[in-house]
C-alpha cells in the first residue's frame, strides 16, 4: 500500500508597508509627467517569519528611470538597465541592506500589464531564487494619477499570481488546456498584496 502524498506547503502570507515618502515621491513623478508614463525600480527590506509562515516587505526608496520610452517602458536593456545597476551598486556601498524589490509604474485608466514587466518580474524572481536562495515575490507598485482628480489615492501593490506561476513553470505552459486547468486569464496574472501606508501625514501634504 503506497503512502499518501505529502500535503503541499502553503505559500507564506505576504504584506507590504509603503513609506509615505515613497508615495509622495511617486505622486510627484506622476503629476509632473502626466499623461506620460513613468517607471523605475523600488527598493527596501523584507523580513521573513518562519514560525508564522509570513513575509513582510518595507518599500523605502524609489528611483525614476531617466529614459522614458512609452513603446517599451519597462525595458531593462540599454541606459535604464545601466542606471538601475549603478543605483544598486552605490546603495550596496553604503551597506544599508536595501535590495531591489521590483518596479513601479504611473499609469492611466488602469492600464499597467505588459509582456515586458511580466518577463522582468519572472526573471528577477528566478535570479533571486537561483543566486540567493530568496523566494520573496517580486513586487509591482502601480499608481494611477488620473484618479487623483477625484481625490482618490489610487496606489496598489501586486505580485505574480499563484495561477500564473503554476502555469508558467508547467510543462505545457500557455496552451489553452493548461490555462483552463490552472484557471489563468488576463485578469488574474497579478494578485494584489495587502499594503499599509506609513507616515500618512506626508501624503496629506498633496491634498
Amino acid at each position: 500500500m503506497s503512502s499518501p502524498a505529502p500535503a503541499p506547503t502553503p505559500s507564506p502570507s505576504l504584506s507590504v508597508e509603503l513609506n509615505g515618502s515613497v508615495a509622495l515621491k511617486l505622486t510627484t513623478f506622476a503629476e509632473e509627467s502626466y499623461p506620460n508614463i513613468e517607471t523605475g525600480p523600488i527598493l527596501g527590506f523584507d523580513k521573513k517569519d518562519t514560525d508564522a509562515n509570513s513575509i513582510s516587505i518595507n518599500i523605502t526608496k524609489i528611483f525614476q528611470f531617466p529614459v522614458n520610452n512609452n513603446d517599451e517602458i519597462f525595458t531593462l536593456r540599454g541606459y535604464n538597465g545601466k542606471y538601475q545597476n549603478d543605483v544598486l551598486a552605490k546603495l550596496k556601498d553604503t551597506k544599508t541592506g536595501v535590495k531591489l524589490l521590483g518596479w513601479f509604474i504611473s499609469t492611466t485608466n488602469g492600464k499597467f500589464i505588459s509582456q515586458t514587466i511580466v518577463d522582468s518580474m519572472v526573471h528577477l524572481q528566478e535570479y533571486n531564487k537561483r543566486e540567493n536562495k530568496d523566494e520573496t515575490p517580486i513586487l509591482y507598485l502601480v499608481y494611477d494619477p488620473s484618479k487623483a482628480l477625484d481625490g482618490v489615492l489610487s496606489l496598489k501593490v501586486f505580485k505574480l499570481s499563484e495561477q500564473f506561476i503554476k502555469t508558467y513553470y508547467s510543462e505545457d505552459r500557455f496552451i489553452p488546456k493548461n490555462l483552463i486547468e490552472n484557471k489563468l486569464s488576463y485578469k488574474n496574472i497579478f494578485e494584489e498584496v495587502p499594503t499599509t501606508l506609513k507616515n500618512t501625514f506626508l501624503t496629506n501634504l498633496k491634498t
